[in-house]
């Protein structure tokens, strides 16, 4: 613990009044990064247990994508509330909230006996953990200096992928001993004590910000305020690399992956779950080299259509390759994994483009479309798939294949529009968020 407060208190340009610097932040990051850690199990959390799933429940291509898509959907649907209840009453009182949702849906899914059950589980997941992530930045955005947000959500965007990392390997081996809906039952206890976590640690502001002088704003001037979100001329183009990147990245590995691997190279669900881990592990490393990268290259656009190029050529391999080998399709899913995990760039791209009092609603509008687009890729997939399919179940690698096409062209076609965005460079910052 002594090690870590001392790398903790090296984190740049914090404000943190008469707090000891190393305590105050490692109670931040333990708490949010627990928070976080949930929102990513949950939302991946169907990843190893889908071939279960697709077998036990009879479920088609479609299904498999409602169900899976059905949390991103519903994430989505309820990023505006959540920004206007992360700016009426702040992160750390909304994070606390939105966990009970996420525990009911914990709770719904262990006990499901039908598909509409759990269906209904999911889009309270989904609900649950819809501001978790944002208002996290947020409380980052006014504990760091502007031009160190990027490096500081990296960081706590690897933090989270914890979350992913324990829905592959870790989880497969979890159901084999409890089951999928025992473990949910202990996903439901964990998700009660980071409740408390996050509600005991977690400030919303450092002492002497500006934030606890606010003035709460008006049912009106909430709204206003939406209006002037929706109304940013930049927000189309950032949007457009929004919707599409973090979702390939989610469709391959919460959906995807791991029948892709069970039906086209005859694995199990365990080593099917040690490539989805290893996926997780190059999508942890890529968050903390696009974090460092950015500073280094002084840039976020050429960076994002960098990245987003090498993902689109990635999956247009897996695409056009009728039988790569078991270890050509790994090494390829990892490199794709790596190359997606551009997310904090975009974040920080969007949150260039609202001002403080904004901040909340302009975030949860960037997610919408992120969780829109997660929700909308894996239910096209779904369709894609069911269309090379018989029976039931992809029949062939061509329903493979046409997947990974599928998520290469619309990625392609998002950088082009995200092409126009303007460039954002650190050396820009001159003030602190």
């Amino acid at each position: 613990m002594k090690r870590t407060n001392r790398w903790l208190a090296r984190l740049p340009q914090l404000k943190l009044g008469r707090q000891k610097p190393a305590g105050a932040i490692a109670w931040l990051f333990a708490a949010l990064g627990m928070a976080a850690i949930l929102s990513q199990f949950y939302r991946t959390s169907t990843a190893v247990i889908a071939p279960d799933l697709r077998r036990d429940l009879q479920l088609t291509p479609e299904a498999l994508g409602i169900l899976t898509g059905a949390f991103f959907i519903a994430f989505a649907c309820n990023q505006v509330p959540a920004g206007m209840l992360i700016d009426r009453y702040g992160p750390r009182s909304t994070i606390s909230m939105l966990l009970f949702v996420a525990l009911a849906g914990a709770a719904a899914f262990a006990s499901a006996s039908s598909f509409e059950v759990m269906v209904l589980a999911r889009v309270l997941m989904g609900l649950g953990c819809s501001g978790i992530m944002m208002a996290a930045f947020i409380v980052c955005s006014r504990w760091f200096a502007a031009r160190n947000f990027t490096l500081v959500i990296s960081v706590l965007l690897a933090i989270s992928n914890a979350g992913v990392l324990l829905a592959t390997a870790p989880m497969a081996s979890a159901v084999d001993a409890i089951g999928w809906r025992g473990t949910f039952w202990v996903t439901a206890v964990i998700t009660v004590l980071a409740t408390a976590t996050v509600y005991l640690r977690v400030r919303d502001a450092p002492p002497g910000h500006a934030y606890h002088e606010r003035r709460r704003e008006s049912t009106r001037e909430m709204l206003q305020g939406i209006i002037e979100v929706f109304t940013n001329r930049q927000l189309p183009f950032v949007l457009a690399i929004t919707f599409v990147s973090y979702g390939t990245l989610v469709t391959v590995l919460a959906l995807w992956g791991a029948p892709y691997l069970v039906d086209m190279h005859k694995v199990d669900r365990t080593e099917a779950g040690n490539i989805l881990f290893i996926m997780v592990l190059a999508a942890i490393v890529g968050n903390v080299v696009y974090g460092v990268l950015e500073r280094l290259l002084n840039s976020r656009k050429r960076l994002i259509l960098a990245g987003g190029s090498a993902s689109a050529v990635t999956l247009a391999l897996l695409a056009a390759l009728p039988r790569p080998s078991f270890w050509v399709a790994a090494t390829l899913l990892t490199l794709f994994s790596g190359f997606t995990a551009f997310s904090a760039v975009i974040i920080a791209h969007g949150r260039s483009l609202f001002a403080d009092h904004l901040v909340g609603r302009g975030m949860t509008t960037v997610n919408i479309f992120t969780m829109l687009g997660a929700g909308a890729l894996q239910v096209i997939t779904g369709m894609v798939a069911g269309a090379y399919s018989a029976n039931g179940a992809a029949a062939s690698g061509n329903a493979y294949r046409a997947v990974f096409a599928t998520l290469a062209a619309v990625l392609a076609f998002a950088l082009l529009i995200y092409s126009r965005a303007r460039e954002i460079r650190l050396s820009d910052y001159t003030r602190e968020i």
